[in-house]
């Protein structure tokens, strides 16, 4: 109350949501899932690959094929170091394919309802763009002439450790709503 009213004084009303905080939002959505599917996919292929399939393949082979997109060939004879630099580029391309989701996530929030289906789609639409758009313009090689098992495997690589669980993550992690808090993961 006011000296000598008998009125009482509004409360102030809560501040809305800053663009800070929505920001942090969509930024935290994206650096999680992100380095989640860039750690996640890379393990299923030294796993599955390496592993079940014979074919050889390390993890730091596969962080070096990562580098070689950018360094061609010289890439396999850099030891870890080239190993690391495939890691970093391997991180930015998954932070941006998480950051494309995250965005059109917020603007179609429909994309949230089933993230099953919307991350085993995304993961489709993945391992299509990197075959076709993002290797071929670098420098590093994909098998001219693949197997059926090495094409079912990379597709189950991109949907089942990349495409859902960044779908699944970013899901958990955006507002319900623009302007409500996330949900914690």
């Amino acid at each position: 109350m006011t000296a000598g009213s008998s009125n009482p004084v509004p409360a102030a009303e809560p501040a809305p949501p800053s663009a800070a905080s929505s920001s942090a939002g969509w930024l935290r959505a994206t650096l999680i899932s992100g380095l989640a599917g860039a750690f996640l996919v890379d393990i299923y292929l030294v796993i599955t690959e390496g592993y079940f399939l014979h074919s050889g393949l390390t993890a730091q082979g596969l962080s070096q094929w990562d580098a070689s997109n950018f360094l061609g060939r010289a890439a396999f004879s850099g030891g870890w170091g080239t190993a690391l630099l495939g890691m970093f580029f391997h991180a930015i391309v998954s932070l941006i394919l998480a950051a494309i989701f995250v965005f059109a996530a917020i603007r179609w929030p429909g994309l949230r309802r089933l993230p099953l289906a919307t991350g085993a789609a995304y993961g489709v639409v993945i391992r299509v763009v990197m075959a076709y758009a993002i290797v071929p313009l670098g420098r590093a090689k994909l098998p001219p002439h693949p197997t059926a098992i090495y094409l079912i495997n990379n597709y189950l690589a991109h949907i089942l450790a990349f495409g859902i669980p960044v779908v699944w993550i970013a899901t958990r992690l955006l507002p319900k709503r623009p302007g409500t808090a996330a949900k914690a993961a």
